[in-house]
């Protein structure tokens, strides 16, 4: 079966980014709860399966942090996985992640 997941990567590192930077979860929907914490990177969420309810990674200091954010989060929550596609996305000022995988 193929599933896509969108992972929201706004980190505080992206210059001009508004929505969603920095460490604190006051700029969060307040569904949204925490998923994953791995050091000093908090991965929150939405369900991850469109940019309306996409992850949104905090804390990351580099895009290193952040894309090992979110393969932890796919090998926890789909842990026999296998990738197909990977691209970024651009909706209403915000990037997306896209995850294309197989499950």
């Amino acid at each position: 079966m193929k599933r896509f997941l969108y992972l929201f990567t706004l980190l505080s590192l992206c210059a001009g980014c508004s929505a969603f930077q920095g460490g604190g979860t006051e700029d969060l929907p307040a569904s949204y709860s925490l998923i994953i914490k791995n050091k000093d990177v908090s991965l929150y969420g939405g369900g991850g399966t469109s940019p309306l309810d996409a992850l949104v990674i905090k804390g990351a200091r580099n895009a290193y942090e952040g894309a090992s954010a979110e393969l932890l989060y796919l090998k926890k929550n789909y842990p026999d996985f296998l990738p197909s596609d990977q691209k970024l996305l651009k909706s209403d000022g915000r990037v997306y992640d896209a995850w294309e995988i197989y499950t």
